[in-house]
């Protein structure tokens, strides 16, 4: 089975620019979190998002060339790695013509929402998650050699 790539259209606003023009690398962790909701909205039965049952433990971006307001980007992600309690999403934002803007990683934890501590993923959530893993997603995506589906 080859696994799939979630994506998400990023039209930067004016207030993401900072003083230079470019977007501001704070917001680059917002970007990462539409694509994350609308990857969860899309594959779980998520009535609201103030349920969504992780924490982020764990951010980090690579920043290689800045999004102005005049590009158009998208947001690919995909599970890289699937632990007990725990999952990596790695993310690709590029512009529509090709350029890669920035490569990042995050680690959710799942956790009781009443106690706040970490439980191992449901079964529902791990088989999603197998589908999609992809562990070399970002080499891939730096690379060219992913094609999306």
């Amino acid at each position: 089975m080859i696994p799939r790539t979630f994506s998400v259209k990023i039209i930067p606003r004016y207030r993401d620019l900072d003083t230079l023009g470019h977007v501001n690398n704070a917001v680059y962790l917002t970007y990462l979190e539409v694509a994350r909701t609308q990857y969860f909205m899309k594959y779980f039965t998520i009535d609201d998002p103030r349920n969504f049952p992780f924490v982020i433990a764990q951010a980090s971006i690579n920043f290689r060339k800045p999004i102005t307001i005049y590009d158009v980007a998208e947001c690919l992600m995909a599970p890289i790695k699937i632990g007990n309690s725990s999952w990596t999403f790695g993310y690709v934002i590029r512009s529509t013509k090709g350029t890669i803007h920035a490569d990042a990683t995050t680690v959710q934890v799942h956790i009781n929402p009443k106690t706040k501590t970490p439980v191992p993923l449901p079964s529902e959530m791990r088989n999603i998650f197998s589908q999609d893993l992809d562990e070399k997603f970002i080499e891939k995506m730096l690379k060219g050699d992913l094609h999306e589906n």
